[in-house]
């Protein structure tokens, strides 16, 4: 009998990993696939994960194969939770190191301050505690950044309302064009868009139910689309009085008649009628004017036409943000808002991630 037999009881060897599970990153809502490999006869897998950074360690149960898929993501509960496998033969055990899940959400992004989704639906209300279903009107959107600043509609008629399965068979919320919107906040809570603070606005959008809208649509607003007024202002405009066609355009003012920090206005680049991401990061008091507004569509090339230098305000917003119209009651959206994000930080580090997370989640394509 040979010394190999002798020493292990049975013609198996004791296993030995020649490939580790590697740490991963998905997107909330994603799955995550571990797998390891081994040498060594009669090889049995056991997936086993560890909640409390690998102090303890429980068995997957029915992970019994060299590859494990997690279940659908979840931050919350997911993020940082460790994976490993047990394999076992009649000569021994082994474990694998310990890989990592990073379950990525707008959640990690640096200064959060509002989080809209409306593919979530417990965030998506008709009245208190009351879900909304298909073609609902909607009273409140609820904030998922922790700071409970609540999208809210007080009047019936003027609540946009919630469509179902609408982009990426996610639901979504329409605005009728004609007396809808949305309140968040106070005059104060989003002073950072137009202070000078490097801040963030990110939004997935369809504006117009048509593909020639000819009209103008404020999407995010507090200051009315006017450099009378103090505040940051993000619309669509297609009026061909203008004329413009097709355009984005992005104002922050400080409240002197046509002396804005910032007035950032495309060419022909925001498609009508169709689901875009636009994220625009701004710095309205950047000594290199066409710095201080950077807007990309759908991850495409940087809109950087600002050439204002003008300083801009400190002082509260002349209107509680509206989502849907200007902060005056007039450019009302015809279109949809499937999600929006608000932050007072510009998380250059994390914006191709957030523009895939996106991208992946509401099913648009990207450059």
């Amino acid at each position: 009998m040979s010394l190999l037999l002798l020493l292990s009881g049975s013609g198996n060897i004791t296993p030995t990993v020649t490939s580790q599970p590697s740490s991963t990153e998905v997107y909330e809502g994603q799955t995550a696939t571990f797998t390891v490999a081994a040498t060594g006869g009669g090889l049995s897998y056991q997936w086993q994960k560890s909640d409390n950074a690998g102090v303890d360690w429980s068995n997957v149960s029915g992970a019994t194969s060299t590859s494990y898929t997690t279940d659908a993501t979840v931050r919350t509960t997911d993020n940082n939770d460790q994976y490993r496998c047990v394999i076992t033969n009649s000569a021994g055990t082994v474990n694998s190191d310990a890989a990592t899940l990073t379950v990525w959400s707008p959640a990690a992004l640096t200064g959060l301050q509002l989080w809209l989704d409306a593919s979530d639906t417990s965030t998506v209300l008709e009245a208190a505690a009351d879900p909304a279903e298909a073609n609902d009107p909607v009273s409140q959107w609820s904030d998922k950044s922790g700071n409970a600043r609540h999208a809210t509609q007080g009047t019936t008629a003027a609540r946009p309302v919630y469509r179902s399965a609408v982009q990426n068979s996610r639901n979504v919320i329409e605005w009728d064009g004609t007396d809808d919107f949305f309140n968040v906040g106070t005059t104060s809570s989003f002073n950072h868009l137009h202070n000078g603070t490097a801040s963030l606005v990110c939004l997935v959008a369809r504006p117009g139910l048509t593909s020639n809208p000819d009209a103008i649509y404020a999407l995010v607003d507090n200051c009315g689309v006017s450099s009378s007024s103090i505040g940051y202002s993000l619309a669509y405009d297609d009026r061909a009085s203008v004329p413009r066609n097709n355009v984005l355009f992005e104002q922050v003012s400080k409240g002197s008649v046509g002396n804005p920090a910032i007035l950032n206005i495309s060419g022909d680049a925001w498609t009508p009628n169709v689901f875009s991401i636009v994220d625009d990061c701004m710095d309205a008091d950047n000594a290199t004017a066409s710095q201080r507004s950077k807007i990309r569509i759908n991850n495409g090339t940087e809109i950087a036409n600002n050439a204002r230098t003008d300083a801009p305000s400190t002082s509260n917003a002349s209107a509680v943000l509206r989502i849907g119209s200007n902060s005056s009651g007039a450019f009302f959206l015809a279109g949809q808002i499937a999600e929006v994000i608000i932050c007072n930080d510009q998380n250059a580090s994390s914006l191709s991630t957030l523009r895939g997370y996106l991208a992946w989640k509401w099913g648009i394509t990207i450059s």
